[in-house]
């Protein structure tokens, strides 16, 4: 996913409020892609499995233990898990042969170190149950994610995907924050809800948060609508649903990978991820999924975030260009309803080359971008990184650039 958003100190402390309490609790389009289809057989095997739990792991062996903990305790019954090992050399075969003795819902696929792309295909081609959770190895869910989000998907069978939000730690698990709470749009998208919390006494005037659609499910802490209709607020709330799904997506991408529960069906029918992409391959399985249907979210931390060994490494070129390329295989489907999600995202890539440039000392060209990235989003941060761009051109200047600015995600 792209990098944080610049968002307001009140916003940063909320974030690091909500990171804690998460961490505390954890302890079809013609874009779509081939599958590598070796075990077809297994996957129309008849099963009891209710949702299958994906996991790519390679040379993970430290981390895997506390990821699949954090499954098992979700406490959802007829729970499948596949891990596909990508050529390990660490012993995490072995490790998965020994659990898998007091795990029976456990499988272990194996691969040859083809990415975890690919890793992910296969598993998504052999998993028996309807619906798929992924999360990465170093990764691990809050308590109750899994159970919420199982029930959301059975009383809304018509959404494709859905998704929560999750805390970003460091290596020493110190929070850098709530993902929801770091994006504008996200962020003002549930903060108008929290506004519509206070307003309980008159919620015959109630209307629905911008691009969030009402959802029926009532819970506790809840407000109405004048026809009766439910949704839940706050950072442990219930699930909504995202219109301008696509848009919204492209604009800011928002969903964690080690968040999603999808639908078999919808994964096999857009071709799971490209494998031709080595990074941000999700935002794009995300954004092809959107166009199927409806896409659930909600503000619940569902889902902690460690740091993870980075298959492109430091080619930030290669980065930047699996974005251009995402942006113009979308690009169609949004040219007249979503065309300001593209100024959006393309406005991003300009942020992401012009970071680039500064980290080589290329000050001009690194100006024309924040200058074009201003012209499309007229955002703050674009017009503040021009003034620091212009002071590096005098050599009096000693402004520290930062590092590049790329997508977080994998």
């Amino acid at each position: 996913m792209f990098a944080f958003a610049a968002v307001s100190a009140s916003s940063v402390l909320a974030a690091r409020a909500s990171a804690s309490e998460a961490l505390s609790t954890a302890r079809v389009s013609s874009n779509a892609v081939s599958f590598n289809k070796p075990n077809v057989a297994t996957a129309v095997e008849a099963s009891t499995a209710v949702l299958t739990v994906v996991i790519s792991t390679r040379n993970s062996v430290r981390a895997l233990p506390e990821a699949i903990d954090s499954v098992v305790a979700q406490g959802v019954v007829n729970l499948e898990i596949i891990v596909t090992d990508d050529g390990s050399t660490d012993g995490t075969r072995a490790w998965l042969r020994r659990r898998q003795e007091t795990l029976p819902g456990l499988r272990v696929l194996t691969g040859d170190g083809d990415g975890p792309n690919m890793a992910r295909n296969r598993a998504i081609i052999a998993a028996r149950a309807p619906l798929i959770a992924f999360l990465d190895a170093h990764d691990r869910w809050t308590p109750g994610k899994l159970t919420a989000q199982h029930d959301f998907h059975l009383k809304r069978p018509d959404v494709v995907f859905s998704f929560t939000n999750y805390v970003k730690v460091d290596a020493e698990e110190r929070p850098l924050g709530a993902c929801f709470d770091q994006w504008n749009g996200m962020r003002r998208l549930t903060e108008a809800a929290e506004r519509a919390a206070g307003r309980v006494e008159e919620r015959s005037h109630l209307r629905q948060p911008p691009f969030c659609s009402i959802d029926q499910r009532p819970r506790s802490g809840v407000v109405s609508d004048s026809d009766g209709a439910v949704f839940s607020l706050g950072r442990r709330g219930g699930y909504c649903l995202l219109e301008l799904a696509e848009a919204r997506l492209l604009a800011e991408n928002v969903v964690g990978g080690s968040t999603v529960v999808v639908r078999r069906q919808d994964l096999l029918r857009v071709g799971g991820f490209d494998v031709s992409m080595r990074s941000v391959a999700d935002w794009d399985l995300w954004l092809r999924l959107s166009r199927l249907g409806h896409v659930g979210f909600t503000s619940f931390v569902g889902a902690v975030d460690a740091p993870k060994p980075d298959p492109v490494g430091n080619d930030v070129d290669l980065r930047i260009e699996y974005m251009r390329r995402i942006i113009t295989r979308h690009a169609p489907f949004l040219a007249v309803s979503g065309s300001w999600a593209l100024r959006c995202a393309e406005a991003r890539l300009l942020l992401a080359e012009a970071e680039l440039a500064r980290s080589r000392g290329l000050r001009w060209r690194a100006f024309r971008a924040h200058l074009k990235a201003f012209l499309k989003s007229r955002g703050r941060r674009a017009a503040q990184d021009m003034l620091v761009d212009l002071s590096g051109l005098w050599p009096r200047s000693s402004t520290q650039s930062p590092g590049p600015w790329f997508p977080a995600g994998a």
